[in-house]
C-alpha cells in the first residue's frame, strides 16, 4: 500500500498543531544562571501566522513551551539558557497550507540572537543569526534544522559538536542579505 506523501506531511502538521496551538504552557525564561537573548521575527506575506515554541527536551523535541503566537507583524524577544543545545521550531500557517520547521542551536552566555521564520517561494524556512554585535550580525554557525515527526531523532555527533548547519544536509541558511532589511529597528 502507497501514501499520498502530501496526506503524511499534513497529518504530522496537523500532529504538531496541537501542541503549538496553545495548548502548551508558556516557556519562561531562566531566573538565573547564564543566559543569551532571543528575538524572534517574521519574514512572511499577508496571511500567514507564524507560532514559536521551544522543547524542554531539546535533543528529544518533547516538553514544548509556547514562545509567541503572532498576527505576523510584531518582533519579541525572550532570555535562554547559555550552554547546552536549545530547540526551537515555527509553525506557519495561512488558509491554504501549514509547514513546520525545527532547529537547533547552542546559544552563548550573554550573545543575542535573531530567529527568522519566513515564507519563501511557498516553502517556510527558519534561520539565525548571531547579532550580538549589531553592526556585523553573522550567521549562526552551530544552527541546523531538525526532522521532526512527533519527536526528534538523537543529533548527529556533528550537530552535538556544533558544527553542523543542517542535519538533512540540503540547501544551506538564509544569507545574511535575506536579513539586513529584518535589522532595522
Amino acid at each position: 500500500m502507497t501514501h499520498d506523501p502530501r496526506a503524511l506531511l499534513l497529518a504530522a502538521s496537523l500532529a504538531l498543531a496541537g501542541p503549538l496551538s496553545g495548548c502548551v504552557p508558556a516557556y519562561v525564561g531562566p531566573q538565573g544562571g547564564p543566559t543569551a537573548k532571543l528575538v524572534l521575527r517574521q519574514d512572511l506575506p499577508p496571511g500567514w501566522t507564524p507560532k514559536f515554541q521551544i522543547f524542554e527536551e531539546p535533543h528529544a523535541c518533547t516538553y514544548p513551551a509556547r514562545l509567541v503566537q503572532s498576527d505576523g507583524s510584531a518582533s519579541t524577544s525572550t532570555t535562554l539558557r547559555a550552554g547546552p543545545l536549545a530547540t526551537l521550531s515555527v509553525f506557519v500557517s495561512n488558509q491554504r497550507k501549514v509547514c513546520t520547521v525545527v532547529s537547533s542551536f547552542y546559544p552563548v552566555e550573554k550573545h543575542t540572537y535573531l530567529l527568522v521564520a519566513g515564507v519563501r517561494d511557498d516553502r517556510c524556512y527558519l534561520g539565525l543569526l548571531d547579532a550580538t554585535n549589531g553592526d556585523e550580525p553573522v550567521v549562526e554557525k552551530s544552527f541546523f534544522q531538525r526532522r521532526f515527526t512527533g519527536s526528534c531523532p538523537a543529533p548527529t555527533p556533528a550537530e552535538l559538536s556544533g558544527r553542523g548547519l543542517k542535519a538533512d544536509g540540503s540547501a544551506p541558511p538564509p544569507s545574511l542579505d535575506d536579513f539586513k532589511s529584518l535589522l532595522e529597528p
